[in-house]
């Protein structure tokens, strides 16, 4: 069975990081299942199609992977938090490893002529 849901994603030095509750049943099925898709939108002008495989940044009982403390401090900073608030401990974050990545856009010269958001 495929499950499908939305979370929070960033693209942060170029991969994409996901986070939900470690109780969530998304973290159990990427704990069983790593593959995981994610699709970045913006209107109908641009969609960037991702798929590859979860791997734990901050997993519970094993150590954490070497760039977790400077995603985790990038995280809280985006989210105005307080670095000793327990949710930091209470969710699970993933970086995707992609395996393809796949761009769509029906107007990219007028796409890149755009200034991004600030």
């Amino acid at each position: 069975m495929n499950h499908t849901s939305a979370a929070p994603t960033h693209l942060l030095h170029g991969r994409r990081i996901v986070g939900t509750r470690r109780q969530a049943a998304k973290a159990r099925h990427l704990a069983a299942r790593p593959g995981i898709s994610a699709p970045f939108l913006r209107g109908e002008q641009l969609g960037i199609f991702k798929h590859g495989h979860a791997v734990a940044l901050n997993p519970e009982e094993t150590s954490s992977d070497p760039t977790w403390p400077a995603i985790r401090d990038y995280l809280v900073n985006h989210y105005d938090g307080d670095s000793e608030d327990p949710f930091w401990d209470e969710n699970i974050w993933y970086r995707i490893n992609p395996s393809w990545i796949v761009a769509y856009s029906t107007d990219s010269v007028g796409l890149l002529d755009q200034q991004p958001p600030v």
